[in-house]
């Protein structure tokens, strides 16, 4: 997957900020993979693959990914595996999995497992489980919804996370009330959370 160079930001605060991701690899079918509330907890950000976190690339050795739907499901699944560099990281092993299911026109239901581990050491790993989906109730109406869980070795604590959005939406109006709550040891090592130690809003 090619790596193309950010543009530059001076960033004053101590929350980190969102790049987009532009590698035509992860931009194809990345639909099959959101999971979460845009640039606040994504629960799979792939830009977590290949780029270190001073935003240089790392080696992506090889892999695969399949998506699509099958049976009335959206399915993805992707692995690919990153090499050592020199004073970071080992070799990881990267996984993805995602099936969700639409049960009517504007509603759905999906679950995703994502997971990291060090191929010299599985209890270096970081795991990721979520659930999500949508309600529409009549024309204007919709309700999102998404409930994770992280797994990190040696990390205690509140490891959970959740979300809920009601919006109505006309011709004229665009009405949206949302709640997050993520906890302090809630970790998506391979997503993005735009504070860390715990927080709601």
């Amino acid at each position: 997957a090619q790596v193309e160079v950010d543009e530059q930001r001076t960033n004053l605060t101590r929350f980190p900020l969102f790049f987009p991701e532009k590698r035509p690899f992860f931009l194809e079918n990345a639909g099959s993979f959101s999971a979460g509330t845009p640039q606040a907890v994504e629960l799979f950000f792939s830009r977590r693959i290949g780029i270190d976190t001073a935003g240089q690339p790392v080696p992506i050795v090889g892999g695969g990914r399949v998506s699509g739907r099958v049976a009335g499901l959206t399915v993805g699944m992707l692995q690919l595996f990153t090499d050592d560099v020199n004073n970071g990281p080992p070799t990881m092993s990267y996984t993805v999995a995602r099936v969700s299911r639409e049960l009517s026109a504007r509603s759905r239901v999906g679950v995703l497992a994502v997971q990291r581990m060090a191929t010299d050491s599985s209890a270096d790993h970081n795991r990721t489980y979520g659930v999500d989906g949508r309600i529409g109730a009549g024309q204007n109406w919709t309700l999102d919804w998404w409930g994770a869980k992280t797994e990190t070795p040696g990390r205690d604590g509140d490891d959970f996370g959740y979300s809920a959005r009601a919006g109505y939406q006309t011709g004229k109006w665009n009405n949206t009330l949302r709640y997050v709550q993520v906890g302090d040891a809630f970790n998506p090592e391979v997503g993005f959370l735009n504070r860390t130690g715990g927080f709601r809003y």
